[in-house]
């Protein structure tokens, strides 16, 4: 998952920063150097766990550049408790949800509210990406984990999963709710010693 960059976002980040050049350099080289160390960061090999606030930190970078080509239309909330954010987790599990919730949920006028928010909740950690966009239909919506559902939406999806459950067990994964016209909730449900910082 992470060698596959969106060619979109590349293209789009690349051609945001070459405007804001020419309107707002400073802007502009502050992204630049943000961009470099993001996609530094996507070529590293990260195969076992990482912090979750670093997790954090990677899906709010990714945000900001996505605010840099919105402006006002994406707003971003963070209501994270801050004792969840030493968990280990798979590296790469955030970036991907919160770039779904912009792809495919961002609507054609008006603005987008993503939402992280994530606490301890007894031997487990939940943490929910929530968005107010477009929402999945009724019909799509069972098949939003499935490998190769929707343009990339399942790939990314389905693979976060899978590496979730095969970290810490079939009680930890993703789970999607949505209701078409009002949102998106992504639920990242992690359970075991080393969620809640016990042994690892």
């Amino acid at each position: 998952l992470q060698a596959q960059i969106n060619p979109h976002f590349l293209f789009n980040t690349i051609n945001t920063i070459a405007m804001l050049i020419r309107t707002d350099p400073t802007t502009a080289r502050e992204l630049l150097r943000e961009f470099a160390a993001f996609y530094r960061r996507m070529l590293e090999d990260n195969e076992g766990l990482v912090p979750l606030g670093q997790e954090v930190e990677y899906a709010l970078t990714y945000l900001r550049f996505e605010q840099a080509r919105f402006g006002d239309r994406l707003r971003v909330v963070d209501e994270l408790d801050p004792d969840v954010l030493d968990a280990q987790v798979p590296a790469f599990i955030l970036q991907p949800i919160v770039e779904n919730c912009v792809q495919h949920g961002i609507p054609p006028e008006g603005t987008l509210t993503i939402t992280l928010a994530g606490r301890r909740e007894g031997d487990a950690i939940r943490v929910k990406v929530t968005d107010d966009g477009v929402g999945i239909s009724k019909e799509e919506l069972p098949r939003v984990l499935e490998a190769g559902f929707g343009t990339g939406l399942g790939i990314a999806l389905g693979n976060v999963d899978d590496r979730l459950r095969g970290f810490f067990g079939p009680g930890s994964g993703l789970s999607v709710e949505s209701k078409q016209g009002a949102g998106t909730t992504v639920t990242v449900t992690i359970t075991g010693p080393i969620a809640i910082g016990v042994g690892g």
